[in-house]
Formats: C-alpha cells, sequence, structure tokens
C-alpha cells in the first residue's frame, strides 16, 4: 500500500474514532440520571465503543459505505449491550437511548470518517477503487 493510501486511511480512522467516541459520550450522558455518582466508568466505556465503531466504520474509505457501516456496527453494539442497559434503565441509574440515536451517531462517524479519508487520498492522487 503506498503512503499516500496509508496517510488516507489513517486519517479517516482517526476522524471516525474522534466523532464515534465524542458521539456515543453525548447521548450516553443525556440518558444518565441526575443521581449517578460516578459517571467516568460509563461514559468511558462509551468513548471506548465510539471510537471502534467510527475506527470501523471508516475502513471503506468512502462516505456512503462507512455511514452503512457505522449504522450496522451501532446496531450490533446496541442490541448486544441492550439487556445490560435495561437493567441499569430498571436500577433507575440510565434511561436507555433509543435505536435511532446511535445508529445516527455511527452513521455520521462512518460518513465523515470516510469523507475524510476520500479527500485526503483525492489529494494525494490515491485511486481507492469503485
Amino acid at each position: 500500500m503506498p503512503a499516500a493510501a496509508k496517510r488516507a486511511q489513517l486519517v479517516g480512522l482517526v476522524t471516525g474514532a474522534v466523532i464515534g467516541a465524542i458521539g456515543r459520550v453525548v447521548v450516553t450522558s443525556l440518558h444518565l440520571a441526575g443521581a449517578t455518582e460516578d459517571r467516568t466508568l460509563i461514559l468511558l466505556t462509551a468513548a471506548v465503543a465510539g471510537m471502534l465503531i467510527g475506527a470501523l466504520a471508516s475502513l471503506p474509505g468512502r462516505p456512503l459505505m462507512g455511514a452503512l457501516v457505522g449504522v450496522v456496527a451501532s446496531a450490533f453494539l446496541y442490541l448486544g449491550t441492550l439487556p445490560v442497559v435495561l437493567l441499569f434503565h430498571l436500577l433507575r441509574t440510565l434511561t436507555a437511548p433509543s435505536l435511532l440515536e446511535v445508529t445516527v451517531v455511527g452513521a455520521i462517524a462512518g460518513g465523515v470518517a470516510g469523507l475524510a479519508a476520500e479527500r485526503v487520498g483525492h489529494r494525494s492522487g490515491v485511486d481507492r477503487g469503485s
């Protein structure tokens, strides 16, 4: 892989990870109950999940494919963690976010990451294929 292609992929990966982490932390913080004493671990877990989804969604290197991967990865993570989230909901430490909220964050992270990778690739003369 040429250096320019690696740079484009790295830019997309970092962009997706940062946007995914910020988006997940925002959604999670909106659903935490006011009485939750220590939010650090919960928000850190959300940030790591967002980073992984954003980084994964950046891999196609195209905005639409990145958004699609972000939506699918977010939906799988949402459904996989739903029992735990519902338990916290029953304990009144948080309210469960909707599937729409988390998939929108995944779509934005993946779409922007794909766009960033595509732009850097075009500037560097990298052909991402069709």
